[in-house]
């Protein structure tokens, strides 16, 4: 799918929850814009951009 994206030089977003993920994502080209944990959790959430530019 990202080879897809790519040919048509699109911005993609995602959110994750896995810290393991980040890396991951990352090593595709992710970047990350914003890290928070939700409200009344201890759960943190990263929000990744690819900015779809070559």
């Amino acid at each position: 799918m990202l080879k897809r994206i790519d040919e048509k030089i699109l911005p993609i977003w995602l959110e994750t929850n896995l810290e393991r993920n980040v890396i991951l994502y990352e090593h595709f080209g992710f970047y990350r814009l914003e890290e928070i944990i939700i409200p009344k959790t201890n759960i943190v959430n990263w929000f990744m951009i690819r900015t779809g530019e070559i």
